[in-house]
């Protein structure tokens, strides 16, 4: 029972370190009525010995090192957004029957000059090692991919946070690559609208890292070769440090991960294209327990995500409908359960919940009247930082 619940903590994004489980494991004790050690009750935990035996008993159980989720990319991934996103992705797609060559993904990631240093080899002796950067601190350049889901990637876009551009900030970038100069160095509506094509109609749904194709199967890799670019860099320039002039020339022996493979296994793991709203199982949704969102009606009744899915059944139904659909208001809870509760139980904690404000689902899209010339293109864009 015990370790079934450890295992099942991960999958809700609220994991237990080594001491949580010691207490958490001293509590349950003494609610079955055990007999503990005299230490295990001055420390209010079990002991290290208990622990250690407990790891060995179950070698499926290790420590691993969580990557950071933001509350908001947890509460957003649900079965409601993620069935409401492929209904409407699957009614344009219907309506206009773009191709996977029309079908583009743009993300923004943040490059700085100073990066995590990759790993080196040296003696085992060497407890701890250095490795030279090029301060405690750098300057960040945003970094703006554009991909496909036929697997093409166009030049990227580089925003410096300056405010006048200089020639210098492209010295050795991707050829056709575009420089906008942003004080904040971050993408503003001015600055996409400004590098946008005349006619696109473009998917704004919520920010969930499991549905960008480039957070998916490019940034990763992609990262890890600006590592090793930084890390080559330093090596051959001892004297020198890195700044953002040296910023494209850097990202551009990186971008070899924008391949073909890379992209177009993005774009089908996000269900994407070819489009799949059944990539995504039931367990992956199991972070919805700790972080429930129910969707309120106009008169502000709380429903449940069941109920919610049977609209959506009947909307798909549904032939006659023409206006895009959008999320209203979301209600939140996130305490983690400690306890298998009833379903009253649950239903008295799912009205508890507390309001997070509106997250609407906004879609600039053509009459559907109008007509799509060849070279016009569709944006799925889902980040928003």
């Amino acid at each position: 029972m015990l370790a079934t619940y450890i295992k099942d903590c991960p999958k809700t994004q609220f994991g237990l370190t080594y001491q949580q489980i010691r207490q958490f494991a001293h509590s349950y004790a003494l609610r079955l009525n055990h007999r503990v050690p005299n230490n295990w009750v001055l420390s209010n935990a079990v002991g290290l010995d208990w622990m250690k035996g407990f790891i060995k008993r179950h070698p499926d159980l290790s420590l691993r090192k969580p990557e950071p989720t933001s509350l908001v990319r947890t509460i957003s991934f649900n079965m409601y957004n993620i069935n409401m996103f492929f209904h409407n992705l699957g009614r344009i797609q219907l309506r206009y029957n773009f191709t996977s060559d029309k079908i583009i993904n743009v993300d923004e990631s943040g490059v700085s000059t100073v990066l995590a240093v990759p790993k080196i080899v040296a003696p085992k002796e060497y407890k701890q090692v250095g490795q030279t950067v090029s301060g405690e601190t750098g300057e960040q350049v945003t970094f703006v991919g554009i991909v496909t889901a036929s697997g093409e990637a166009f030049p990227p876009v580089y925003i410096f946070p300056r405010a006048r551009y200089k020639e210098e900030f492209l010295n050795g970038a991707p050829p056709g690559s575009i420089v906008l100069t942003i004080p904040s160095g971050w993408m503003t509506k001015e600055g996409f609208l400004e590098r946008s094509w005349n006619r696109t109609p473009y998917l704004t749904p919520h920010c969930i890292h499991r549905l960008q194709p480039l957070d998916i199967s490019i940034f990763g890799p992609f990262k890890s070769k600006c590592k090793v670019a930084f890390n080559n860099w330093l090596a051959n320039n001892p004297s020198k440090t890195i700044t953002i002039k040296q910023i494209a020339a850097l990202t551009a022996e990186a971008f070899t991960t924008f391949n073909t493979q890379n992209t177009t296994a993005g774009f089908k793991k996000a269900g994407i294209f070819p489009m799949n709203q059944n990539i995504f199982s039931q367990n992956d949704f199991f972070s919805c327990k700790v972080t429930d969102i129910l969707q309120k009606d106009d008169d502000g009744i709380a429903r449940s995500q069941d109920s919610v899915q049977e609209d959506l059944n009947k909307i798909e139904d549904s032939t006659e409908a023409t206006d895009l659909p959008s999320t209203s208001s979301l209600a939140v809870q996130i305490t983690p359960e400690m306890d298998e509760t009833s379903d009253e139980d649950e239903i008295d904690e799912k009205q508890l919940c507390q309001e997070s404000g509106e997250s609407d689902v906004d879609f600039d899209v053509e009459d559907e009247d109008s007509e799509i010339k060849v070279g016009d293109f569709i944006i799925v864009k889902f980040a928003t930082k």
